[in-house]
C-alpha cells in the first residue's frame, strides 16, 4: 500500500511531521481535518490523545480554552489535560453505560467511541490510562 511505504520512508528519516500528516491530514470526514498539515497540528495530545481539528474545536469551546490557534495546550498543562479528559468523557463516552471502575473501561471507552485502533494500539493506551490510575 502505498500510504504505509510513506510512513516507513517518513519514520526512517525521522520525519515525525510527516508522519502525522500522511496518516490524519485530510481525513476531514472522519477528524475534522482539513489541510494536510492538520494532521500534524492536531495530532494526539494529554491523556486522551486529543486528535482532529474537530476533536480541539468542540473540547477547547467546552472547556474554554482555544486549542485551534493553541494546540499544544491540549497536552502542555496538567490543568489543561484534566479538563480535557473530563470534557472528552462527558461528550462522547458519559451515557453509554461504561462504569468506570470496570477494568476493561478504557477498552470500553475507546470501542464506544468509534476507536479502530489496532489491539495493539488499544493496549497501549490502556495502558496509558492504568498508569495514570495509579498517579491520582
Amino acid at each position: 500500500d502505498q500510504q504505509r511505504k510513506k510512513v516507513s520512508e517518513a519514520r526512517e528519516r525521522g520525519d515525525a511531521k510527516e508522519v502525522f500528516n500522511i496518516l490524519y491530514g485530510d481525513r476531514s470526514t472522519s477528524l475534522g481535518n482539513v489541510t494536510r498539515e492538520d494532521g500534524y497540528t492536531y495530532r494526539g495530545r494529554g491523556f486522551v490523545q486529543l486528535t482532529g481539528r474537530a476533536n480541539y474545536e468542540v473540547i477547547g469551546q467546552d472547556i474554554g480554552v482555544d486549542l485551534i490557534n493553541s494546540p499544544d495546550l491540549a497536552g502542555g498543562t496538567t490543568d489543561v489535560s484534566a479538563r480535557v479528559v473530563v470534557a472528552y468523557y462527558n461528550r462522547r463516552i458519559k451515557g453509554k453505560g461504561i462504569d468506570l471502575n470496570d477494568p476493561d473501561f478504557m477498552q470500553k471507552a475507546l470501542k464506544a467511541t468509534g476507536n479502530s485502533a489496532e489491539e495493539k494500539e488499544l493496549d497501549r493506551k490502556v495502558g496509558y490510562y492504568n498508569c495514570i490510575l495509579t498517579l491520582i
